[in-house]
């Protein structure tokens, strides 16, 4: 029955055995080609990247950790009279030097006080002064034996009593004369004012309660916490030379104040394992702030001949660290490298990478063992690129996870 028909259509038994041999010649072709079209095109097709080259130059060796800003100084304003306080000559958070007046209390009871110490102390010298001649009259004549003996012991011992209530008026004069100079309250130190703690109009007492708070903010202390491993080596290095500090506002346009350390806590703290340090700021535009949490990084050393590669460059894995390297003919190379630290988007690297090696900085998500690329230029980054403003905080490490070049670093492994 199938023969009849294949007699009755002769064409469309061609066009089958066409359709066949067509099938098998593009079988045979894959075969013998190993791949197909598209993928020999896939394969020739080159990843863009961008590159950067890595240099060799001296590079800081530091510790990096989070502060706490303090002042350089508080002072709590007591009254030191009682009295009602008449005026308040400053506004919460104003700036004052010393010597600049705070608060004036009422001047009256001090004045009036005064002025009977003062009359006091004037009808006591006269009275000092007559006993006085009549002590030296005396002499001559219990020399004469003109006087007793006790008549002349007696003008003296009232003329040494006389000096004695003078000195006493005078002490009484000076007294309420301070007493009059505490009416007016000034501040004893240059610095900030804080919250008015008693308003005007108020009495109070002696040494009570404070008016209130300044604090000296110029020059300011910034304290941090390393761990105590770096103790021995801090404290060398500051037997040299004065430790550089930066600390950094946690703000996007804040830009690094420069201090010095200044203070090396004396004991290790046992409950964290980390020594206590405090740095010295002079803080002229008053950038650091009391109570403020800074980014603290502590300049230990300086590493001459560092290899230096952008730290855009480095990927990780589970085995460890590792980037892509041009090679001559246009391909690259996954190396495994090890890297010490990394400073302002720089990673220093111990191993795996040498001076004037090219490595790529963008594009590695496509990249594999010999892939293809096409180096294409960097974008310029935009004025107000907010990336740029986080630089900052790129690439920082917390001071207990700090390496420097005297840390084990993991060896050259594999990657996937």
């Amino acid at each position: 029955m199938s023969l009849v028909l294949l007699c009755q259509n002769p064409p469309r038994a061609r066009l089958r055995r066409r359709i066949l041999l067509l099938t098998a010649f593009a079988a045979l072709n894959t075969g013998c080609h190993g791949e197909p079209a598209t993928a020999r095109s896939r394969s020739e097709t080159r990843v863009p990247v961008t590159v950067a080259r890595v240099v060799q130059k001296a590079m800081p060796v530091e510790v990096v950790a989070v502060g706490n800003v303090e002042q350089f100084a508080i002072v709590s304003v007591l009254a030191q009279v009682s009295g009602r306080i008449e005026k308040v000559h400053f506004k919460e958070g104003d700036s004052v030097s010393k010597g600049d007046l705070l608060f004036s209390l009422d001047r009256r009871p001090f004045q009036a006080a005064l002025n009977e110490a003062i009359a006091k102390r004037d009808r006591n010298r006269v009275l000092a002064a007559n006993a006085k001649s009549d002590l030296e009259r005396y002499q001559g004549l219990v020399g004469k034996d003109y006087v007793s003996r006790e008549q002349f012991d007696r003008i003296q011992t009232e003329a040494l009593a006389a000096e004695a209530t003078l000195r006493a008026d005078m002490s009484a004069v000076e007294s309420a004369q301070l007493n009059l100079q505490y009416t007016t309250i000034r501040s004893p130190i240059n610095g900030r004012t804080g919250s008015l703690l008693v308003d005007q109009g108020n009495v109070v007492k002696a040494n009570d309660k404070p008016l209130v708070e300044i604090r000296q903010i110029r020059p300011i202390y910034v304290r941090f916490a390393v761990p105590e491993r770096y103790l021995s080596r801090i404290r060398k290095r500051r037997a040299e030379e004065a430790l550089s500090v930066r600390a950094t506002p946690r703000a996007q346009d804040a830009e690094p104040a420069r201090g010095t350390l200044s203070f090396i806590e004396n004991t290790v703290d046992v409950a964290s394992g980390t020594i206590g340090l405090k740095a010295l700021f002079e803080n002229q535009n008053q950038a650091l702030w009391p109570g403020q949490y800074v980014d603290v990084v502590l300049e230990l050393s300086v590493q001459d001949k560092a290899i230096v590669a952008p730290a855009t460059a480095v990927q990780q894995s589970r085995e460890g660290d590792y980037c892509f390297v041009l090679r001559d003919d246009g391909t690259v190379e996954m190396r495994n490298i090890r890297v010490l630290r990394t400073i302002d988007q720089q990673a220093v690297v111990a191993e795996g990478l040498g001076s004037g090696d090219i490595v790529v900085t963008d594009g590695q998500l496509r990249l594999q063992n010999g892939t293809k690329v096409q180096i294409k230029q960097p974008q310029a980054a935009s004025r107000g690129d907010s990336r740029g403003e986080d630089r900052a905080q790129i690439g920082r490490v917390p001071a207990d996870n700090a390496r420097d070049s005297s840390t084990a670093g993991k060896k050259a492994g594999s990657h996937p």
